[in-house]
């Protein structure tokens, strides 16, 4: 990892911690309340690793879009910046995608493997969590990276 890599990667840290504790609210995209799509959209361009405009880029979706659609648009919007790696540990800032009914559809940002942030409906706000236990290990799809971390 190259020291740039390591600084962008440590500021999207910060960024994604001072929203810890958000309150959750479908399609938010602002630190007065967001979705696990808003908070890692935020979390990117708060940190000027992806361009502001990515905050529209998710378009409108209703909550239960993942239980009735096999689209993979979630799937296909984070892949404009980010790869899968074959990895079996995330490194801080990497992001893990969760299959949540039909689709991927939950997103959550690695602080310490296996420890994550991301924002959960049943939870209301923006919390840590471990991707190795409870429903984030069912729904676990991989791990993934800004393409030019790769």
């Amino acid at each position: 990892m190259t020291a740039r890599e390591e600084c962008e990667r440590q500021r999207l840290l910060a960024v994604a911690w001072s929203l810890k504790g958000t309150k959750w609210v479908h399609m938010g995209r602002s630190e007065h309340g967001v979705d696990c799509a808003g908070f890692a959209l935020l979390s990117f361009v708060n940190s000027a690793l992806i361009p502001p405009d990515a905050l529209g880029v998710a378009g409108f979706y209703p909550q239960d879009f993942m239980f009735h659609n096999d689209d993979e648009r979630f799937l296909r919007m984070v892949e404009k910046w980010m790869k899968r790696v074959d990895r079996k540990e995330g490194l801080p800032a990497d992001i893990t995608l969760h299959r949540v009914g039909k689709v991927i559809s939950h997103i959550a940002i690695v602080t310490d493997w296996p420890n994550v942030l991301h924002a959960w409906r049943d939870a209301e706000r923006v919390e840590g969590d471990d991707v190795t236990m409870g429903r984030l290990k069912l729904t676990y799809q991989g791990i993934w990276t800004l393409k030019e971390w790769t």
